[in-house]
């Protein structure tokens, strides 16, 4: 794909942007609309299209010095990862005062273990489970591609990582039994998709964009609706949990057929959108969103507590308080129509949005005062 303008590939920044609204919308019942989840549902490719995404933008230079590139890449992810969690542990010291038992004990294991183990200790930071895996995942190919590489082509490669793949998701299937085993099914599912995102990148692009949109999106269609006629629907996963699976074929393939309808959908819209301010936005905020999403949730429902409360139950008579207090997922309803669920996605974005601005504010404040200082 040819980049556009700085070597920014606007494409990628659309699918990025797709991609954490589907996140966005999965964690929302659908987000009060239909995205063609019928055909392509969001649990079935969304977060293997992260890691397809990672592995597109890999550099193979990164083999020869693997200690810095592992460096950068923990600096990148995992310093940002882990200063939330220590924030979000403040929070919930000030949540659990007022009543919310969001999170499990505050503990050596909560601060420094789960965020890379599990991902869902503390409730409101359920959105980051996917960082550990993503890590992994870079430091496995960086290390594979140093001793194998050079014998391999890519898509050998990819087909390893699929066998590896095919493994996992069976292990998965006979059960898990701790946070270690639970990390090492979720690296094994995304592995070939990161590899598939080298390959893409350096092979298939190249050929899929020489076809004509009808022949691409016709055979994604033809293929996908054989696919759904085989399986007798649709299937999606929980990757989170790794308990979902059904066999250790499907995960796989409707992950791609997925990925590749969408991005197809996005290199469409790319020179209407790939520019736009707001897809920008949302696009290289997307840690934060991930990170964030369930505050602005939470606020959100706050809300309607709020105007709940001050009303004395006249208005949202229906508010469940109970679950209000316990349940950190609890998305309330006006009246039960799934349609308020677009007000949580929207919030579920631009609270992460304006909370990533402060830190970068703050962050460019930081750096001035410390430059003025006479030191």
């Amino acid at each position: 794909m040819k980049q556009q303008g700085k070597n920014i590939n606007y494409t990628f920044k659309l699918f990025y942007a797709i991609l954490i609204f589907f996140v966005a919308c999965g964690h929302c019942y659908g987000g009060g609309a239909n995205f063609l989840t019928e055909w392509f549902p969001f649990y079935s490719f969304h977060m293997a299209a992260f890691m397809f995404a990672s592995g597109y933008f890999y550099n193979p230079q990164d083999t020869y010095c693997v200690k810095a590139a592992i460096k950068k890449k923990s600096k990148k992810v995992l310093l940002p990862l882990y200063l939330y969690n220590f924030s979000y542990a403040l929070i919930l010291v000030v949540l659990r005062k007022l009543g919310f038992p969001f999170g499990e004990r505050i503990d050596a294991y909560t601060l420094f273990a789960a965020p890379l183990l599990d991902g869902r200790h503390w409730g409101l930071t359920v959105g980051g489970w996917y960082v550990g895996p993503l890590f992994f995942v870079f430091c496995f190919n960086l290390i594979f591609q140093r001793l194998f590489g050079k014998y391999l082509k890519d898509w050998m490669s990819v087909f390893l990582y699929l066998v590896l793949g095919m493994i996992g998701i069976h292990g998965a299937m006979q059960g898990i039994d701790n946070a270690f085993e639970l990390t090492l099914y979720r690296c094994a599912y995304f592995i070939p998709f990161y590899g598939f995102g080298i390959w893409y990148r350096s092979t298939l692009e190249k050929k899929l964009d020489r076809l004509p949109k009808a022949m691409y999106f016709g055979g994604i269609w033809v293929f996908q609706l054989a696919l759904i006629t085989f399986c007798n629907g649709t299937r999606q996963y929980s990757q989170m949990l790794s308990n979902e699976y059904d066999n250790v074929v499907n995960p796989f393939v409707f992950g791609v057929t997925g990925i590749l309808f969408w991005l197809g959908i996005a290199k469409v819209l790319t020179p209407l959108l790939g520019k736009n301010k707001y897809v920008l936005a949302v696009s290289n905020n997307a840690f934060s969103i991930m990170m964030n999403q369930y505050l602005g949730y939470f606020l959100v429902r706050s809300c309607f507590a709020g105007i709940s409360f001050l009303s004395k139950g006249a208005i949202f008579k229906d508010f469940d308080w109970s679950r209000y207090f316990t349940d950190y997922i609890y998305n309330y309803q006006p009246r039960g129509l799934l349609q308020w669920e677009s007000v949580y996605v929207f919030a579920g974005i631009l609270i992460p949005i304006f909370i990533q601005k402060a830190i970068d504010a703050i962050k460019a404040k930081t750096q001035h005062t410390i430059k003025v200082l006479p030191i």
